[in-house]
């Protein structure tokens, strides 16, 4: 019996001291922005709340939200607390979009400026070389989407042209910076008047359906660091009759050349892959000149009547 209320004492009083102790135990819970310690909440571990510290500010960037290890918050947010933990600011760089009188819109980006819209009606435009003392190096996707432009002069300092950025334009030639890399995909698709396009000896890459529908375009030489025509990228050019292909090139994308019916012939380099229907609705006075042996999807000449040469 003694025994008995011996174990019942060391329970309850094990009891005691574990109730006594909870109590005493707490978390901290701290919020931290660029390192400074800018908010502290100290409760104890039983599952109490507190609130998330208002977003704080920072010059030339916006609060996203509260970040630990384990969670994710906004300001303001109402938090339970199991445990300790630090919250950290994220923060995203602000856009800043400044609107010019003759209809420039211009993006600060990293490494200086970008044309993010053109909202202006002139026939003719000059791009500067640099705006606010920093170079301008970009233009945003579709931020010539639509427009009356029939001539536009892009400075050398340009290094990208994003997607669309001159589709449905009403552009009649065009020179490409030398700096450019890439023509993105539909970036002069439908332009119906679009004659002729200098594209620059450093170009290596040409997107899909980038000059589908050009209808007015009539000659084209792409230059010999492109590898690859991707697919629908002359699609429908219906007065193209010049067409200087790359001896490096290794690949024709499907439908690439559709409907391309005022061309006299192409000549295809050595080992070039043709994905399917390249050349479909090509007539019968129109010859295709393979050198090498001719490979690639089985349909790769389905719907094409153009005469076919080989040689070796």
């Amino acid at each position: 019996m003694k025994k008995i209320k011996s174990i019942i004492l060391v329970i309850l009083l094990c009891a005691l001291l574990t109730a006594g102790f909870s109590s005493c135990l707490i978390s901290k819970i701290k919020f931290v922005s660029d390192g400074e310690l800018i908010y502290e909440v100290v409760v104890t571990i039983d599952g109490m709340n507190c609130d998330a510290p208002v977003a704080p500010e920072k010059p030339g960037y916006t609060f996203i939200c509260w970040k630990s290890s384990t969670a994710i918050e906004r300001a303001g947010t109402n938090i339970s607390i199991l445990k300790s933990d630090t919250f950290y600011a994220v923060w995203e760089k602000s856009e800043i979009i400044t609107e010019e009188p003759n209809g420039l819109f211009y993006r600060k980006i990293d490494g200086g400026y970008e044309i993010a819209a053109y909202l202006g009606w002139a026939s003719s435009l000059t791009l500067p070389s640099d705006y606010n003392g920093e170079k301008l190096i970009s233009i945003d996707k579709e931020a010539f989407l639509g427009s009356q432009l029939r001539e536009i002069i892009l400075p050398e300092t340009i290094t990208h042209i994003g997607e669309s950025a001159f589709r449905r334009s009403r552009l009649l030639n065009i020179i490409i910076p030398d700096g450019v890399t890439k023509i993105a995909d539909e970036t002069f698709q439908f332009c119906y008047l679009l004659q002729s396009v200098f594209l620059p000896d450093g170009l290596t890459e040409i997107g899909s359906r980038a000059f589908g529908h050009c209808v007015s375009l009539w000659s084209i030489t792409i230059p010999d660091g492109v590898t690859k025509i991707a697919d629908e990228t002359f699609r429908y050019c219906t007065e193209l009759r010049q067409i200087t292909l790359p001896k490096g090139l290794t690949e024709i994308g499907a439908y690439a050349f559709r409907e391309c019916t005022s061309a006299d012939s192409i000549d295809i380099p050595y080992g070039v892959y043709i994905k399917k229907r390249a050349f479909e609705m090509w007539k019968s006075n129109q010859t295709i000149y393979i050198h090498g042996k001719s490979y690639g999807s089985i349909f790769r000449f389905s719907g094409c009547k153009a005469k076919r040469v080989l040689i070796k």
